[in-house]
């Protein structure tokens, strides 16, 4: 009888030794995890606390603070109120922002002072240079005053965009063309023959005038 409560006793005592080590090895490890949540490190070195941590990876991005439009100016013509005598013509801005804009979002428009005429998408030719050749310029009324502006959209979040100011053009282009070489000869030729014709002419005058006085002497 002695010997069976023994073993009983013997039985209670591990049980409860192998629950006090389940409970302290949960400890440990809550301990643990609770240290790792609360002292985690960035990388620059700076601690951040559980809370801080959990919104750092799941929060979204917040948005772009950028609110300014990009700034527009001509280049090229590089005064207002120029006067374009080419047939074609390269139209150049600078477009300054801290998010440049992406291909497709500088737009220019040309309008004169009664109707509003086209617009077109200007080409990135490098850093902040943006372009267009109006390269049909006769197709439009000569001399007369055209309007250019240029509208820009950021690339940052909030898509800031702006207007140019007003642009003035004047356009004076010379239509006429210089005569070819063939065609001054032609004119040459044309000039030369008309003098020939008038001389044989008066010389066919004089003679017939003197043989009429040879005449007129003979009947004499």
């Amino acid at each position: 009888m002695k010997l069976v409560r023994k073993k009983k006793n013997n039985t209670n005592i591990s049980t409860i030794f192998i629950y006090l080590i389940l409970i302290l090895a949960n400890l440990i490890v809550l301990n643990i995890i609770t240290s790792v949540s609360l002292d985690y490190t960035t990388k620059d070195g700076q601690s951040l606390s559980n809370r801080a941590f959990q919104d750092n990876l799941f929060s979204p991005k917040l948005a772009n603070n950028d609110t300014t439009p990009p700034t527009i100016t001509f280049i090229n013509p590089p005064l207002n109120n120029s006067i374009i005598t080419e047939q074609s013509y390269n139209l150049i801005i600078n477009v300054t922002d801290d998010n440049p804009p992406l291909p497709g979002n500088v737009i220019i428009q040309i309008s004169n002072y009664t109707s509003f005429l086209f617009n077109a998408t200007m080409n990135n030719t490098g850093g902040d240079l943006w372009s267009f050749n109006w390269d049909n310029i006769s197709l439009y009324p000569n001399r007369e005053i055209y309007i250019s502006r240029v509208w820009a959209k950021d690339n940052s979040s909030n898509e800031n965009y702006g207007w140019s100011e007003d642009f003035y053009i004047y356009l004076n282009i010379s239509t006429g063309q210089s005569p070819s070489i063939i065609t001054i000869i032609f004119y040459i030729l044309a000039v030369s023959a008309t003098f020939a014709l008038i001389r044989v002419y008066l010389n066919r005058a004089a003679t017939r005038k003197l043989f009429r006085k040879k005449k007129k002497k003979s009947i004499v």
